[in-house]
């Protein structure tokens, strides 16, 4: 159990230095009693194994749901987020509205805005923001509505170079 723990930890760290690694799927989550593959990161009864830490907190940074986004000084960034639950419910092409939270480094909130999107076929939205002249890192904090009042939550790391 230990070693798995520790083989979870490497694989998405050395994952992670490969930029052409993408998408990371780990199939069995929980252990099945049906298969003779044991790989889960939760037992069969429930317990979470020692593999379930090291995976959730290596793994959390390489969300591709919560994307951390690198823009150069005076350039738009563009946020580019997952809204799967939203396109699965309304399709491409719908338009989305976002409520937008802005922190700087120092967690102090810095703006609140609001920007459409249309859902792209492969089942993200883009948002493009205002070049900015200062070096730092934002957070922002999105709550992506459809125009059936379904909301999903996503947060993006945005760091001006």
């Amino acid at each position: 159990m230990s070693q798995q723990a520790v083989y979870v930890r490497q694989t998405l760290n050395r994952l992670r230095s490969i930029p052409s690694v993408t998408m990371l799927i780990w199939f069995i989550f929980r252990d099945d009693p049906t298969s003779t593959w044991q790989s889960g990161l939760i037992n069969r009864n429930g317990t979470r194994k020692p593999a379930f830490a090291a995976f959730a907190s290596t793994a959390k940074p390489l969300d591709a749901r919560n994307p951390v986004v690198r823009a150069k000084l005076n350039q738009a960034p563009v946020v580019r987020l997952s809204v799967q639950e939203l396109a699965a419910r309304n399709g491409s092409g719908a338009l989305v509205g976002a409520d937008i939270q802005v922190y700087g480094p120092n967690g102090r909130f810095q703006a609140g805005m609001q920007m459409q999107s249309s859902i792209g076929a492969d089942g993200w939205a883009t948002f493009v923001f205002a070049p900015n002249g200062t070096k730092r890192t934002y957070y922002l904090y999105f709550a992506i509505q459809d125009k059936n009042g379904n909301v999903i939550q996503r947060q993006a790391t945005l760091i001006i170079q």
